[in-house]
């Protein structure tokens, strides 16, 4: 079988294996729903330039390593049209009428995403994997070749400033956040 048949097949496998995951994944790493499509895209395209470099059994810490890099472009893409275009031209508005908890719930959910986005590389990656991808410790030290201890540490690091700032904002939520950044790592 041409090298070049094989390749499109292992392509096009892990794209059908991993769409919902690179969706996912992107979406929390703060990609904006209107971008996920696109960026989910450009992921795969990068992914299938680089086949050759992905391990057999790694595939998914390589998507999330590409993952990661897509999302960081977009969001520098979109601080990039924040900073020419008007705010309320990037934003489309929902004329239905919101119940308080919805818009409570979108609110907090947006306030998450941006505390997560501005956190360092170092510390989003060990909490998004563990927190959001329900990884445990011993597989984010893995997957990032750190020791168990270190990723502890970040992902406690993580917590508390995810606490601080939900917590300066929703004062309510505080101390839930709290207890969340004190609960045992996974």
């Amino acid at each position: 079988m041409p090298r070049d048949t094989e390749a499109r097949r292992d392509a096009n496998a892990l794209v059908l294996e991993h769409a919902a995951y690179v969706t996912r994944a992107l979406r929390r790493a703060g990609v904006s729903e209107a971008m996920v499509d696109d960026a989910a895209q450009h992921v795969f395209l990068v992914v299938s330039q680089k086949l050759g470099a992905v391990r057999p059994g790694r595939e998914r810490a390589f998507l999330f390593g590409v993952v990661l890099n897509v999302a960081a472009h977009a969001r520098r893409r979109i601080a990039r049209l924040r900073e020419t275009a008007d705010d309320a031209a990037l934003e489309v508005l929902d004329e239905g009428p919101l119940q308080d908890q919805v818009l409570e719930d979108a609110r907090t959910s947006a306030l998450v995403e941006q505390v997560l986005a501005d956190l360092p590389m170092e510390l989003r990656d060990v909490i998004v994997r563990i927190d959001l991808e329900e990884r445990t410790a011993a597989e984010v030290a893995e997957e990032l070749g750190l020791a168990v201890g270190t990723v502890a540490s970040r992902l406690r690091r993580a917590r508390e400033v995810m606490a601080r700032e939900v917590g300066r904002v929703h004062p309510s939520r505080q101390m839930r956040a709290a207890r969340r950044a004190r609960s045992p790592q996974r």
